[in-house]
């Protein structure tokens, strides 16, 4: 076992490992010639298989069948062990050996995870010990006496849940109708986001019953965003010296009509903290509802008050539900603002955005 100075004990949870999850794992090895790779399979298996059964027992659903490590392709090519949580994304779950004291993590597996969780597997009892969680890996190395407790795992996915914004409630808060005409994007080309795979619900992150979304937490109407800062400082960086009409009709910028269709637009102040002098930046979302019941959305940046430009060298994603990055934009340090290509995504979809700035970044998830 590990040295009792080194961690501590009480926020192990023993799983067992059942005769099921052997054969599975052992089938999964039994297609890798190389043998370092076959035990490292059959590793990850088990390592996957216990904190599913984990999760199910805190009644969070998980889609297992479509993780990177049930892929044959994906476990032949890369040392992948993640476990996609229901709405939110891949949770790294990386064995351990008996008498390990850190764990190194692969790069195939640094990226598009919303956590780690340690599991020392211990084949001579059939048990599987879930060690611990850690957020985030950013040295490619996890110690296990650093590692925080599953309680704090079911925190992080609770936030999570908690954080996504229902964006089909902004519509239907606005009054707006499905007969409007499609609006053109200022930007050119346009993306379509397909359904999510599993929409029986798709206003509703299933992750048990302790979670349940929040709509428009720290959302604002433009004219609310206005009255709640100095108007002096702010109103400029979106209006230059044009009379600002009302929000949810159309957004201006030097007599621009950027979303002059948008049946609904909110802002949201972004702070990133020392990067940016603790001055928040204005995230803004426009959305349109359209006749064959996709949504398109417009997302920009706007510069902290008091400032020309966007910081350089931010970055704007959208992300998928897995995370990977569908669009990205970086300010060049002459920008007034920086948005994402005009998108149209179903209902169903679930995304992020994120607004990243040297080793700091924000992610703001939703759904449709």
């Amino acid at each position: 076992m590990l040295p009792k100075n080194t961690m501590n004990q009480e926020q192990f949870l023993p799983m067992p490992l059942t005769q099921k999850a052997i054969q599975t794992a052992q089938h999964f090895a039994a297609k890798q010639p190389d043998p370092q790779e076959a035990e490292q399979i059959y590793l990850n298996t088990l390592a996957v298989l216990a904190v599913r059964d984990y999760l199910q027992l805190m009644e969070i659903k998980t889609e297992l069948t479509q993780s990177d490590s049930w892929n044959p392709v994906i476990r032949m090519c890369e040392d992948v062990a993640d476990l996609i949580v229901e709405g939110l994304g891949k949770l790294e779950c990386r064995p351990v050996r008996v008498s390990q004291t850190a764990v190194l993590i692969p790069p195939e597996a640094l990226d598009e995870r919303i956590g780690y969780i340690l599991v020392e597997i211990d084949e001579s009892k059939k048990r599987a010990t879930l060690l611990g969680f850690s957020q985030t890996a950013p040295a490619g190395e996890l110690a296990l006496n650093q590692l925080r407790s599953l309680d704090e795992l079911l925190a992080h996915l609770d936030y999570l849940a908690q954080s996504r914004v229902n964006l089909s409630q902004w519509l239907v808060n606005s009054g707006a109708t499905t007969n409007l005409q499609e609006v053109e994007s200022p930007v050119g080309t346009e993306s379509v986001m397909p359904p999510a795979t599993n929409s029986d619900e798709p206003n509703k992150l299933n992750l048990g019953h302790r979670f349940e979304n929040i709509f428009n937490q720290g959302w604002q109407t433009v004219e609310e965003l206005f009255a709640s800062v100095d108007n002096k400082q702010l109103q400029p960086q979106f209006r230059g010296t044009v009379p600002l009409p009302q929000p949810a009709l159309a957004f201006r910028f030097g007599g621009i009509n950027l979303f002059p269709n948008a049946d609904v637009m909110r802002a949201k102040l972004v702070d990133l903290g020392i990067q940016l002098g603790n001055q928040p930046i204005t995230l803004i979302m426009a959305l349109t509802q359209e006749a064959d019941r996709r949504i398109s959305i417009f997302v920009q940046v706007h510069p902290a008050a008091g400032e020309r430009y966007v910081p350089s060298q931010l970055k704007l994603s959208l992300l998928s539900e897995l995370g990977e990055t569908l669009q990205e934009v970086q300010s060049r340090g002459f920008d007034i603002w920086i948005q994402l290509k005009q998108f149209r995504a179903y209902p169903g979809t679930n995304f992020s955005i994120q607004i990243a700035l040297e080793d700091v970044s924000i992610k703001e998830a939703f759904s449709i």
